[in-house]
């Protein structure tokens, strides 16, 4: 694990427990919010898995830090998220 996907994932670990920490003190809105800058975080250092190995830390853009390959995991990634997002929100099917 590179230095940058550590540092990635320790704030993830660290919005999460932000956000127990506040859903047990009735905080619920800042617990939805905590949850969701974990969720992007940790996006975040999945998506750059393969491209924190394959360029140097610095200060390019990101126009020249990500190719075909990263366009493609990229995608990959947003259409498995996006699909397990509509399976929690489809309503449940009733009888009938």
């Amino acid at each position: 694990m590179t230095p940058r996907l550590q540092a990635w994932w320790k704030q993830t670990e660290n919005d999460l427990a932000m956000a127990e920490f506040a859903r047990e003190g009735g905080f619920f809105a800042q617990a939805c919010y905590h949850c969701s800058q974990a969720a992007e975080k940790s996006l975040k250092a999945l998506s750059r898995m393969t491209t924190a190995t394959r360029y140097p830390d610095g200060d390019e853009a990101p126009v020249d830090l990500f190719d075909a390959r990263d366009c493609e995991q990229a995608l990959a990634i947003a259409r498995s998220v996006l699909a397990s997002l509509r399976e929690q929100l489809q309503p449940p099917e009733g009888p009938g």
